[in-house]
């Protein structure tokens, strides 16, 4: 089963590639959703990719649901730009 920080890297990317932004190998999930964010327009998408990044290497492995449904609110808008 994927986890949280996965499928959201999944959902910027589905995001990047309809605006011909994809993810290069070296990019990382911060540094990324600031690509998109550009792309798109949407400067909201930059706090989407320090998330993911603290999900997967910080400390405690998580983000806090309260951050999560955040990041899926700004994910879930930014679908359809």
């Amino acid at each position: 089963m994927p986890t949280w920080a996965a499928e959201t890297l999944a959902e910027l990317e589905r995001i990047g590639a309809r605006h011909q932004r994809p993810r290069r190998p070296d990019e990382t999930p911060t540094a990324y959703a600031a690509a998109v964010a550009a792309a798109t327009r949407r400067p909201e998408l930059v706090p989407v990719g320090v998330a993911i990044d603290d999900a997967a290497f910080g400390p405690t492995g998580d983000v806090d649901p309260a951050r999560r449904r955040s990041v899926d609110e700004v994910l879930v808008a930014a679908r359809d730009c």
